[in-house]
C-alpha cells in the first residue's frame, strides 16, 4: 500500500497525486490518498479542501483505522521509536526534504507513506500519457466553458496565470513566494509573441479585479476568471486545452501548461518562485523557457 498525504490546493494536490500513482504502479500495489492534513487547519496554513473527487481516479481515501496507524507513524514519537529500532512499522516513511527530485524514491519498497510536495514530474514522467489521459476524462463543463474552448481551439490560444490570494493575504505564504506582477508578464508575453503568430492571451487568476484593472498588454486578451467562481479544476481544465502558456510561480498553472501534450507548445515560467534561495533546478521540464 501506498499513502500518499495530501496538502495545498488542486496544483499541489495532483502532484501528490501523481507521485503516489507512479510508486503504486511501479510495486504493483494500491494508492490510498491520506486527506488528514487537509481537515486538520491550521491558522498559519491557507485551508484547503480535497479537490481530486472530480476526477474519474482509482483511488480511495485513508479510512479511520488506517488514519490512525499513519497518523501515529508519522508522529514525533512514531518516528523516534522506529529510528530507534523500539518499535517496526509496516510502513516506511519517506518524506521530502528539498523541492529537487530525490532518487531514493525510485528504491522505495513495500509499504510507504509519503509526505511532500512531490513538485517535478520526473516522479512520474515515465507515466505521463497516464496520468494526462486519467486527468482529461473530466466532468462535463457548462456552456460558458465550452464557448472558450471554441475560442481557445480556433487561435494561437495563450494561456496566461496570475497568482495572488494567499501569496498576499496569508503572512506565510507572503514571506516565501515572489508575487509576481506587470514586467514579468510583459516579459513573457514579448517572449511568446516572437515565437507565435498573432497570438490571443486568456488570463486565469484567483484575483480577477487585479486581471480587470491591471493587466495590460498589446495583444488580443480574455478575461477568464471572473468574479463568478468556477471550479478549479473546470479552470485548469480550459486552461490546458490552450496552444501556449505562461505560468505564474503556481503548481496550478504549472499542471495548465504540463497537461497540454503539444509537443509544439512554448511555455514560459518565472525563473524566481520564492525568496529564499531554494534551488528549483527539477521544477521545470526542461523545454519551458523562463524569464
Amino acid at each position: 500500500m501506498i499513502v500518499a498525504r495530501l496538502q495545498g490546493g488542486l496544483g499541489n494536490q495532483l502532484f501528490q497525486y501523481a507521485a503516489g500513482k507512479s510508486l503504486a504502479t511501479r510495486l504493483g500495489t494500491t494508492l490510498i490518498l491520506d486527506d488528514t492534513l487537509l481537515i486538520r487547519r491550521r491558522n498559519d496554513i491557507t485551508p484547503r479542501n480535497y479537490e481530486l473527487g472530480v476526477y474519474k481516479l482509482s483511488v480511495a481515501l485513508l479510512k479511520q483505522k488506517e488514519r490512525e496507524q499513519v497518523l501515529f507513524r508519522t508522529s514525533r514519537l512514531g518516528r523516534f521509536l522506529c529510528g530507534s529500532g523500539i518499535w517496526r512499522s509496516n510502513f516506511t516513511y519517506f518524506r521530502e526534504s528539498n523541492p529537487n527530485y530525490n532518487s531514493s524514491f525510485e528504491k522505495l519498497v513495500g509499504d510507504v507513506i509519503l509526505q511532500g510536495f512531490w513538485q517535478s514530474e520526473k516522479y512520474f514522467s515515465w507515466m505521463a500519457e497516464d496520468i494526462r489521459k486519467e486527468l482529461h476524462e473530466f466532468v462535463s463543463v457548462d456552456a460558458s466553458a465550452n464557448v472558450l474552448l471554441e475560442q481557445m481551439t480556433s487561435c494561437n490560444s495563450v494561456s496566461i496565470h496570475v497568482r495572488r490570494g494567499d501569496y498576499i493575504t496569508n503572512a506565510s505564504a507572503a514571506e516565501y513566494h515572489v508575487v509576481h506582477g506587470l514586467a514579468y508578464y510583459r516579459r513573457a508575453v514579448t517572449l511568446i509573441a516572437e515565437r507565435v503568430s498573432n497570438p490571443v492571451f486568456f488570463a486565469f487568476s484567483d484575483d480577477p479585479v487585479w486581471l480587470k484593472n491591471e493587466l495590460a498588454i498589446d495583444y488580443p486578451l480574455v478575461i477568464v476568471s471572473t468574479e463568478t467562481s468556477r471550479l478549479a479544476s473546470e479552470e485548469l481544465y480550459l486552461m490546458s486545452r490552450c496552444a501556449h502558456h505562461i505560468t505564474a510561480n503556481s503548481s496550478f498553472s504549472w499542471w495548465g501548461a504540463w497537461l497540454n501534450p503539444s509537443p509544439d507548445k512554448f511555455v514560459i515560467a518565472p525563473t524566481k518562485w520564492f525568496h529564499a534561495s531554494i534551488d528549483t533546478t527539477d521544477l521545470l521540464p526542461k523545454d519551458w523557457l523562463t524569464c
